[in-house]
């Protein structure tokens, strides 16, 4: 019993990967959620990308850690963070199904110029810091 035994049992009851890149990519989307609302201005609209960064941070690394490509990550993340935030916002004020579908029109197409942007962001960050600890797989086309 030395120090070679206690090394396999930290290994064998430690977070398996899959959770450590949740973690990691949700507090990721997080911090860009959180600094996408200061830089607003703490605005309404904004303060929602801080539960959809974290959100969709959580779902998607694992995609960045398989080694999908980023470009095909940032897009996908970038729609959901639009349909997320639309989603959150007519929950929060009352408008049903009429006024998402309204709203979506109007303020979610325009939004995609910056929620695939941050995103892109997001995913650099994430597969940066999972390939740093030995998570990411190599990038895959």
């Amino acid at each position: 019993m030395g120090i070679q035994s206690a090394d396999r049992i930290v290994r064998a009851c430690g977070p398996s990967p899959a959770v450590v890149s949740r973690m990691i990519g949700g507090s990721i989307g997080l911090g860009l959620g959180v600094a996408s609302a200061v830089i607003g201005d703490r605005d309404a609209m904004l303060e929602l990308a801080i539960p959809t960064g974290a959100i969709l941070g959580f779902l998607f690394s694992p995609r960045i850690a398989r080694g999908d490509s980023l470009e095909r990550v940032a897009a996908r993340m970038g729609v959901a963070a639009v349909l997320l935030g639309a989603a959150l916002f007519s929950a929060m004020s009352n408008i049903g199904a009429a006024g998402f579908g309204v709203g979506l029109l109007i303020i979610g197409i325009p939004m995609l110029v910056l929620t695939v942007p941050v995103a892109m962001t997001w995913a650099i960050m994430t597969r940066l810091t999972l390939r740093w600890l030995g998570l990411a797989a190599p990038t895959r086309g």
